[in-house]
């Protein structure tokens, strides 16, 4: 089985569709978005030498997951970036070890565009740490159903 990730280009709007949905699905729809404007929002993070960016991982030319590098992430915390976003695995190929090929990815590409440290949000606990992220401390993030999330931050050491 080939697997790899790379970042999304325009051209890839076979899986450009699959990630909006996934993105509408988990997200978007609860924040107001329509698939109008996630797909706007996908294709705008798609810069080739700065962030935003937005990265693939492939099995067998299958899109299992994806991850953003973006300068924000939260309206309500202006003061933190850039950000490590959206970082999913399809269903199906979750706990297949593919996390770890997204974050060695995610590592390797804030050191080619010099980030030195980047931020994360999520409810999830007990993960991000096993990549190296720090927790830092949980906020309000003002999103209904998902209000207090933990905040991560991630050394990218050369």
């Amino acid at each position: 089985m080939e697997v790899r990730v790379l970042q999304l280009e325009k051209e890839h709007t076979v899986y450009i569709a699959r990630i909006c949905s996934w993105f509408y699905h988990w997200w978007g729809e609860q924040e107001g978005f329509s698939m109008d404007k996630m797909e706007a929002y996908v294709l705008h993070s798609l810069c080739e030498d700065r962030i935003p960016q937005t990265y693939i991982l492939l099995a067998d030319e299958e899109l299992v997951g994806v991850y953003q590098l973006s300068v924000m992430d939260l309206d309500v915390r202006p003061d933190i970036y850039p950000w490590l976003i959206n970082v999913y695995i399809d269903k199906p190929y979750r706990g297949k070890g593919y996390l770890n090929l997204l974050m060695q990815s995610a590592k390797e590409n804030c050191r080619r565009l010099g980030i030195k440290e980047i931020f994360l949000y999520t409810t999830h606990e007990g993960l991000y740490e096993k990549y190296g992220l720090r927790f830092k401390e949980e906020f309000d993030t003002f999103i209904e159903g998902n209000e207090i999330q933990r905040l991560y931050s991630w050394n990218i050491k050369n």
